[in-house]
């Protein structure tokens, strides 16, 4: 069975017009069970000098790192662009696997065909990313591994839709399609970023797709690019093209 760590980026909630986050990034990382613990402590290792530096836990809480900011302030960019190398460097390393979906908000505020409680970014992506993994899922030829278990970053806003949206479309009754999970065990389950390195893998999975579609000039969008294209791109066993798509005349 796999552990499926799910996480965002870009999330401004319902509001669709914030021009710094145009879009929403949704990633599910997939870690083999039998390599969740053992991940775990690879992180905590690669975690250790900053926890020794500060005498504190830290959390690879990838804005941060990517900016410098909190924990990572004055630590060199090349240190802290070295540690999200090795920390993605991890999931081949434990044979994990990337699903990913994304929304463009402009997008999704034209669309006027959607009912208004549908109309957010977080749970659409959500959704896309769960019946990709199912798909996926269902086509694994090692049956210990046709099976998976939701554990997402805690958000108060919207985890009681997500376990809605599991039991709804468990019992196929999604949407009009029908389309139900049946290699989706369980619930969707729930946990703080700091308590998980899973969590925290797919924050930083999600915050480099993120900084890498935005693009960008100079070293910092060059290691982005490179960590993308070496360590996460590879991974990529499914994904969504963002959504809603762009219209053609």
């Amino acid at each position: 069975m796999w552990l499926m760590f799910m996480d965002e980026s870009g999330n401004t909630g319902k509001k669709l017009d914030d021009p710094d986050q145009p879009i929403h990034w949704m990633v599910a990382v997939l870690v083999p069970e039998d390599h969740v613990l053992a991940l775990s402590r690879d992180m905590d290792a690669l975690m250790a000098p900053a926890e020794a530096r500060l005498g504190r836990p830290v959390e690879l809480h990838a804005v941060n790192l990517y900016r410098g900011k909190a924990e990572w302030k004055g630590v060199p960019p090349q240190e802290r662009i070295d540690i999200a190398d090795q920390a993605l460097s991890l999931l081949a390393a434990h044979e994990c696997a990337i699903i990913h979906a994304c929304i463009d908000k402009t997008r999704l505020a034209s669309v006027n065909s959607m009912p208004a409680d549908r109309m957010d970014p977080h749970l659409l992506a959500f959704q896309f990313v769960l019946e990709d993994a199912e798909a996926w899922l269902a086509g694994q030829h090692d049956v210990l591994r046709q099976r998976a278990l939701i554990v997402a970053d805690e958000t108060t806003e919207h985890d009681a839709y997500c376990v809605q949206l599991v039991k709804d479309m468990q019992r196929q009754q999604s949407d009009a399609r029908g389309f139900g999970l049946e290699h989706v065990v369980d619930t969707a389950h729930f946990a703080k970023s700091q308590d998980s390195r899973g969590v925290q893998l797919a924050d930083l999975v999600a915050y480099m797709l993120q900084a890498n579609r935005r693009g960008g000039v100079g070293r910092s969008a060059q290691a982005t690019a490179r960590i993308v294209a070496d360590r996460v791109a590879p991974l990529v066993v499914t994904w969504r093209p963002t959504w809603p798509p762009a219209q053609t005349s």
